[in-house]
């Protein structure tokens, strides 16, 4: 094929390429490249072509052939990084977008891409900075919007996500994804009928676009609506049955009505996908300890995300092994407490466990407002706030790992009751807070933190209370730290909030009370923990230490559990436990 039909017939190709005539122009290319296999061109289009329909390792190698013909070709550059990307490569993408960028700094694409992978590989300040110099670029770039508002997303700044990713739609106003990431902004700042809106429109844009069903769904539960959550998530999957984020979503909306074998049954098909399964692993934990199956749940729970702990535990101790169920006799090993305070707060009680086993020193990391409280357990000089300051030692374990490696089912609980115990100095100090009245003396709490997932569905509104408060046969207290109710004069209630300074401080105040009304908190835990009369108010599906449809707990003997009847009636929980309340005083 002489230079000027070789010349002909690549414009050809280009021509049918543009026009969409993919097969035509696959072949054409073809036939260039047995006359000429150094066309560099020409295996650029192939491999164009192969990304195309997501054969990114032949993408890869078609591209890579073509630079090493034409190293100096800043889009090839720029396609490699995409397939390198879609195989998973992403240090390798991102050297390859610097490549592109350093032949030619003013590509606006290169550098949306860019943005793009920066949020992949959690580098998200580079990702705003490649974002803004995209539109500085290219002012017109939908992608490059949605990339940046995506960014602003990963750094909590939604007002800015907003604003970019509504000038994205100011340009291309039937993007899609642009429409989802607005969604997702406006679900973050709870503005939830504008998330909605931006939900809808994206489906009535792209009806299979599978993302905005799981961000709909995300958002639905979340308001807990979750009959629609589920529905919009059925959809997904009619659209694909093995997309693995629909799995996951669906099992975690069926756990959140109830059908725990349904729920099992889509955690472990997501699993089975081999895709990203952490959080499946997790959530199939949760459904198999609600049920009372501990050998596989404990296994399974294995799966947390620990990365933020080990890492920084590691970034002082980075030779020391974790503990995988060794022997201790004559071992030194520390203990990381995790997650939030009522979780190490029902957890400490394994530092028995270990003493059993014949550690020599079992060395505690802990947080400051459980410190003081966990001196009743271990010695305060074995007790540190910072990992640099550990002492030397032979294992360390996260506290929740635990209960899988000592093989705990529900009939080998640690429940030596209590395992926690009130600092003597605080005890005479709160024996004299309280008058003596004669009355029983109640304390309660009504919210957790805001910043647990799921706050929304096991907190309560302080008035929901009132018919109890209106017991004057009883003394109430509040033991609600940060309330946000700042006069309780008027509604038979004393505040203790700003004499609880710290865990050991509200274990002493229990201590001194008769009854403690507490909704699922770190309070729950810490009364049960002193062994005091404890009784929980929860939701329909509650989190999964307090088990399905018991009366009791196996964690905490003292404990009695009142759940709502159907999702969201706490009006129905607390008459069960205003219709309790006589038996534990009768008025002479």
């Amino acid at each position: 094929m002489d230079s000027v039909l070789l010349q002909s017939t690549y414009q050809q190709a280009i021509a049918d390429y543009q026009a969409g005539n993919y097969s035509r122009a696959m072949q054409l290319f073809q036939t260039i490249l047995h006359e000429s296999p150094q066309h560099a061109e020409s295996l650029h289009m192939l491999g164009l072509l192969a990304l195309q329909v997501g054969n990114f390792s032949m993408a890869t190698q078609l591209i890579a052939e073509s630079l090493s013909v034409n190293p100096d070709n800043a889009e090839a550059l720029c396609n490699l990084a995409n397939a390198l990307r879609g195989e998973g490569k992403l240090t390798q993408a991102e050297i390859a977008l610097h490549g592109s960028l350093a032949l030619n700094d003013q590509q606006s694409r290169a550098w949306s891409n860019l943005s793009d992978l920066m949020i992949s590989l959690g580098k998200i300040e580079e990702s705003v900075a490649a974002g803004k110099r995209a539109i500085s670029l290219d002012a017109t770039s939908a992608d490059a919007y949605c990339n940046l508002g995506s960014a602003y997303i990963h750094q909590n700044k939604y007002c800015e996500a907003i604003e970019s990713l509504t000038k994205g739609l100011e340009t291309a106003p039937n993007n899609a994804l642009l429409q989802v990431n607005l969604g997702l902004a406006y679900n973050k700042i709870k503005d939830w009928q504008k998330s909605a809106a931006c939900y809808e429109k994206a489906l009535s844009i792209a009806p299979t676009f599978i993302d905005a069903y799981n961000n709909y769904a995300i958002m639905e539960r979340e308001q807990g609506d979750f009959i629609k959550a589920k529905s919009l998530l059925e959809n997904a999957l009619s659209i694909d049955s093995e997309h693995y984020r629909s799995k996951y979503h669906y099992a975690d909306i069926l756990f959140e009505l109830g059908d725990f074998a349904g729920c099992i049954n889509h955690y472990q098909a997501a699993i089975n996908l081999g895709a990203e399964t952490q959080e499946a692993h997790f959530g199939l934990a949760f459904a198999l300890l609600m049920t009372g199956d501990y050998a596989e749940g404990w296994r399974q729970y294995m799966w947390r995300d620990l990365k933020q702990i080990i890492g920084l535990y590691q970034q002082s101790h980075p030779n020391v092994p974790m503990w995988q169920g060794e022997s201790l006799s004559d071992k030194t090993i520390v203990v990381i407490c995790e997650q939030g305070y009522g979780d190490s707060i029902q957890f400490i009680r394994y530092i028995d466990e270990l003493s059993s086993l014949g550690a020599k020193h079992i060395v505690l990391s802990a947080p400051e407002p459980l410190k003081k409280l966990f001196s009743s357990i271990i010695d305060t000089e074995l007790i540190f706030t910072h990992y640099d300051a550990l002492p030397a030692h032979d294992y360390f374990s996260p506290l929740l790992n635990l209960p899988a490696i000592l093989g705990t089912d529900l009939q080998s609980i640690p429940n030596k009751i209590p395992y926690l115990k009130t600092i003597s100095e605080l005890q005479e100090k709160w024996r004299c807070r309280f008058a003596d009245s004669g009355r029983p003396r109640i304390g309660v709490v009504w919210h957790g933190s805001n910043k647990n997932v799921t706050d929304y569905k096991r907190s309560i509104e302080f008035s929901y209370l009132m018919p109890l408060l209106e017991m004057q046969e009883f003394d109430w207290y509040s033991l609600q730290v940060d309330n946000a109710e700042k006069d309780f004069a008027s509604q038979n209630i004393i505040d203790l909030s700003m004499e609880l300074t710290d865990f050991a401080e509200t274990a002493a105040a229990i201590e001194q009370l008769d009854l403690i009304i507490t909704v699922c908190t770190s309070t729950a835990h810490l009364a049960g923990a002193l062994g005091k009369p404890t009784w929980i108010m929860l939701a329909h599906v509650p989190d999964w230490r307090w088990m399905w449809e018991r009366a009791g707990s196996p964690w905490y003997p003292s404990a009695r559990l009142f759940r709502q009847s159907t999702r969201g009636d706490w009006q129905g929980v607390v008459r069960q436990v205003k219709s309790a309340l006589p038996e534990i005083y009768t008025p002479p």
